[in-house]
C-alpha cells in the first residue's frame, strides 16, 4: 500500500485530510510535505506534532525543496518532538542539522541535501534507535559512518554520500535491506560479504566495469541498476539468490545463471548488447521477464531456452511485428503474463 499524500495542509486541513484518513484504515500510511517554509508556522506544527504522536510512524512528515538559494532551518523541528518518521528531502543546505538531535522518537529517518557539512550527524545520540535510514549528500566534507554500528535496531539502508567508514557496514548484522547508490569507482563493495542479516541488495548507478568483490551468502534479493561500464556481474557469491533485476546496462554481453542456482525470477531490462543467458534453459525459475533486449532472439527464446519451471512470461522486444509474434506463440504455450510493473 503506497502513503497517500498531503501537500501543504491548513490546520482546519489536518483533521479530515490526515486524522480521519489514519483512524478509518490501521493500515493507512499518510505523507505530510511541505515545499517552502512559508506553507507552516510554529501552531500548524505543533497541531501535526499532535498527529505523530497519535499515529507514529504511519504518519510521514517531509520537507522538500525550499529553493532556490534557501537553506532548511533544521530549528523547525524543534516543534516536532513526537515526530517518527522524517523526511527531508531535495534541499539545496540544511543549517543547523544538531536540532535533528531533538527528535527522541525518530525511527525513520531520510536526509537528501545538495551541499552540507554534516561532521556528526550520525553520531546525534537520539539516532541509535533508528530503524530505517536514507542519506544522501552531493557536495560536502564525507560522512562518518562509523556510528552506523551502534544502531543495533537498523535495519533499512539507503547510502549516497562520499563517506569515512563504509566498511563498518560488516558490522551491522540487523540490516537485511541495502541500497547502495553512486558508490565512486575506487570504493569497494567487499564489507557486503560480512553482512550476516543482509536479505535485499540494491547497487544503482555510479561506474565500474566489474564488482568481483561483491558476494553474500544470504543475499536472496539483488537489483543492479545504471551502473556506468560494468560488462562483467559474478552471480557465484550469491548462492541463496531469488530475485533478480538488472536495467540499463548498456555493456553487460552475457549473463551466466550457473551460479545461482535457486534463482526464481529474473528481470532483464533494456540491455542492449546482452547476446546470451547462460544455464537458463536449466534453472529453475518461475518468473521470466525480457524487456528490450535486441541482441537476444526472443522467439528462439520461446521455443528453445524456456525453463521448464516458467509460469508467467512478460517478453517485449519493442518491435510491433515482433511482439505480435511472441504473443501469439505466448498463449499457444499457455503462460500467462505476469501481474504488476516490470
Amino acid at each position: 500500500m503506497f502513503p497517500h499524500r498531503i501537500q501543504a495542509p491548513s490546520q482546519a486541513d489536518l483533521e479530515p485530510q490526515v486524522s480521519a484518513r489514519l483512524e478509518a484504515d490501521d493500515q493507512a500510511q499518510v505523507i505530510v510535505q511541505f515545499a517552502k517554509a512559508e506553507q507552516y508556522d510554529g501552531e500548524l506544527l505543533s497541531q501535526l506534532d499532535t498527529l505523530c504522536a497519535r499515529f507514529g510512524e504511519r504518519l510521514n512528515v517531509r520537507f522538500y525543496s525550499h529553493y532556490p538559494g534557501s537553506a532548511f532551518d533544521a530549528r523547525v523541528l524543534l516543534a516536532l518532538p513526537h515526530v517518527q518518521s522524517l523526511s527531508l528531502d531535495c534541499l539545496d543546505a540544511l543549517e543547523h542539522y544538531e536540532a535533528i538531535g531533538s527528535l527522541p522518537l525518530l525511527r525513520e529517518f531520510a536526509l537528501q541535501v545538495i551541499s552540507a557539512n554534516l561532521p556528526g550527524l550520525l553520531a546525534l545520540r537520539n539516532l541509535k534507535h533508528l530503524q530505517q535510514l536514507r542519506l544522501s549528500l552531493d557536495k560536502g566534507p564525507a560522512i562518518d559512518l562509523a556510528p552506523l554500528a551502534a544502531m543495533p535496531e537498523l535495519h533499512t539502508l539507503s547510502l549516497s554520500v562520499q563517506s569515512h567508514h563504509l566498511d563498518v557496514l560488516s558490522q551491522c548484522p540487523g540490516i537485511s535491506h541495502l541500497d547502495l547508490h553512486r558508490m565512486p569507482a575506487k570504493t569497494p563493495l567487499g564489507m557486503v560479504a560480512g553482512m550476516s542479516g543482509l536479505h535485499s541488495l540494491s547497487v544503482s548507478f555510479g561506474s565500474r566495469e566489474g564488482m568481483p568483490e561483491l558476494r553474500n551468502p544470504h543475499v536472496k534479493e539483488l537489483d543492479i541498476l545504471r551502473v556506468r561500464g560494468l560488462n562483467r556481474l559474478d552471480l557465484d557469491g550469491f548462492p541463496q539468490l531469488e530475485v533478480l533485476k538488472i536495467e540499463d546496462q548498456a555493456q553487460l554481453g552475457q549473463l551466466d545463471l550457473g551460479g545461482a542456482p535457486q534463482l526464481r525470477k529474473l528481470s532483464l531490462i533494456n540491455l542492449k548488447n546482452l547476446g546470451a543467458i547462460n544455464h537458463l534453459h536449466s534453472s529453475t525459475i518461475a518468473d521470466l521477464r525480457l524487456i528490450k533486449t535486441p541482441q537476444i532472439d526472443l522467439l528462439t527464446l520461446l521455443d528453445t531456452q524456456l525453463p521448464a519451471s516458467v509460469q508467467h512470461l512478460k517478453l517485449h522486444s519493442g518491435k510491433r511485428a515482433v511482439d505480435q509474434q511472441i504473443e501469439a506463440r505466448q498463449q499457444q504455450l499457455g503462460i500467462p503474463e505476469p501481474r504488476g510493473p516490470y
